[in-house]
């Protein structure tokens, strides 16, 4: 049934596109399931803060002294009454959709819980609305504010000379005082402060958490092998002007406007997709802050409690995320990327819509490429992608969408023998950028790009060298490195060549595709597989300019 539903998933994210753009065949799934999000987010319209929907099943709900409590499709509970949330997917794919409040005083954060996925919340709840009093800086001077109770907590922002703010708690000791500013919770030593009332009124906190659901454990492991895509999780957005801040496996989260997707496996790591806006992670009193295409990961012990500061890891992968139900989210702030599952074979990116454009680099399941524009060439459709060249383009058939596609526009389609780093128009369409004599080339390449299984492996160095390259008289060339033999290239297209074979050294697989884009210029992708790391792929991406 999981699988059912990846392939519903998928469909409803094509079709949320332009019709006419279609995401990769995935008739291995099986059957289509055409009523799960549907049926979601109908059950789930309107729902009002600090309440939990039972929006697909199956979901249990166990209440704060865990005992299971009836819980059945549509229903809806505050999130007060919520111990253990999970949702599972032996029998069909549970979701749960909520609307926490949080410490936000301008609308909600929206969560949505789904797959082989468990949340606990750790926010004891609290009767009534906390009091609140107002502190004045009687310090002369700006003071600061931190994230805690104490000085060893960053500095969340400063309270200006005179300013006034909003408490509505303090520590046990009763030397720090909890403000509400702007940006979210903080706290400002008392010293530094007057209150305009009694301080034993106020609510004593020791967690920044006091909000239902605000701070929670969440255990959501990836699991790459249903369909190719990840299948449990929890997706958090909020799109209000203020800070959001959550702890969350003993990490502290503050976004604004952003959209994220939260996995976590025991013993292994938190992982913070970061699908839109920026978002700041602390653990081990170490910040990282993060914007949208990032992965943060932070190590997690046995008990998915936060063992490492947070790192940030390159780009999500786009499997991830094409797995996950943001239909369910508000789809505006969610821009439309592609990529391609965990078990499909690697993508090639041309310089222009047809593959007579030549391969300009390779998509690969290990990142994700924003959607810029599409074009028809020869009634076949094709993404224009970002990959910081300024011609990119991919089959639509061979690619899968995520995010809001309906409002991307038709891109202008390249002559033939454009550059894919310039828009230079050769005026032809049909022009060899091939000299008809040997010529000496600038190789300069950018860093080693690891992907697949490197955990063995290490990036290589090359350093900018000379290059040859020697035409043929049936058309071929031969393009030599630094290696002592050339390597021959067979024609494959307009200005464009390729090999497959050994490398060099005899100890690993080669492939090259090299790219004439202008008389003064050539794109080579050089990969490699090294016998002793067969999973794991060295790619260079060379630009060659002539020799001056």
């Amino acid at each position: 049934m999981r699988k059912l539903w990846i392939l519903f998933l998928i469909m409803m994210l094509s079709v949320a596109s332009l019709g006419i753009l279609q995401a990769q065949s995935t008739d291995s799934c099986g059957v289509l399931v055409d009523t799960v999000l549907e049926s979601a987010g109908s059950a789930c319209d309107d729902l009002g803060d600090n309440t939990v929907c039972h929006a697909s099943s199956p979901v249990n709900l166990m209440l704060p002294d865990g005992v299971e409590s009836a819980f059945d499709s549509g229903d809806v509970v505050t999130l007060d009454t919520v111990g253990t949330l999970s949702t599972m997917d032996d029998d069909g794919l549970g979701i749960a959709i909520a609307s926490a409040q949080m410490n936000l005083s301008d609308g909600a954060v929206q969560m949505v819980l789904f797959g082989d996925a468990t949340i606990t919340n750790l926010v004891e709840a609290m009767d009534g609305p906390l009091p609140t009093l107002t502190v004045t800086n009687i310090a002369g001077y700006p003071v600061n504010l931190r994230d805690g109770a104490g000085t060893n907590f960053n500095v969340a922002g400063t309270m200006d000379e005179d300013g006034t703010l909003t408490v509505d708690g303090r520590n046990a000791v009763g030397d720090w005082f909890r403000v509400q500013t702007d940006e979210g919770i903080a706290w400002v030593y008392t010293s530094l402060v007057s209150l305009d009332g009694d301080g034993n009124t106020l609510a004593v906190l020791d967690s920044p958490y006091t909000a239902p659901m605000q701070s929670f454990t969440l255990s959501a492991p990836i699991d790459e092998t249903a369909c190719d895509v990840a299948t449990s999780g929890l997706l958090l957005q909020y799109t209000g002007e203020t800070t959001a801040q959550i702890g969350v496996n003993g990490v502290d989260l503050k976004f604004t406007d952003a959209t994220l997707l939260l996995q976590a496996t025991p013993s292994e790591t938190l992982n913070i997709q970061v699908i839109a806006g920026d978002v700041i992670a602390t653990s081990q009193t170490t910040e990282r802050e993060s914007t949208a295409g990032e992965l943060v990961t932070v190590g997690m012990d046995e008990n998915l409690v936060a063992t490492a500061p947070p790192s940030i890891d390159g780009d999500y992968d786009f499997a991830n995320v094409a797995g996950a139900p943001t239909p369910l989210l508000n789809q505006e702030t969610l821009m439309c990327v592609a990529g391609i599952g965990y078990g499909d074979e690697a993508v090639s990116i041309y310089g222009g819509p047809s593959d007579e454009y030549g391969v300009v680099q390779t998509l690969e399941n290990t990142g994700h490429y924003n959607v810029l524009g599409y074009a028809e060439n020869d009634e076949e459709l094709w993404w224009k992608v970002e990959t910081g060249r300024s011609q990119s383009w991919v089959p639509q058939a061979s690619v899968r969408t995520a995010g809001i596609c309906s409002t991307i526009e038709v891109a202008d389609i390249p002559a033939l023998g454009t550059s894919s780093t310039t828009t230079q128009n050769t005026g032809g369409g049909n022009v060899s950028f091939v000299s008809p004599v040997q010529s000496i080339w600038q190789a300069d390449s950018g860093p080693d790009v690891l992907t697949g299984d490197c955990s063995n492996s290490a990036p290589l160095a090359v350093c900018s060298h000379l290059a040859a390259v020697i035409p043929q008289p049936d058309g071929s060339i031969q393009w030599r490195g630094q290696e002592p033999v050339p390597f021959p290239m067979q024609n494959t297209g307009l200005n464009t060549y390729f090999y497959q074979g050994r490398n060099f050294q005899n100890n690993g697989n080669l492939t090259l595709n090299l790219t004439f884009v202008s008389p003064t210029q050539w794109n080579l992708t050089y990969s490699t597989v090294y016998d002793n790391a067969p999973a794991c792929t060295h790619t260079f991406y060379y630009t060659g300019v002539p020799r001056q």
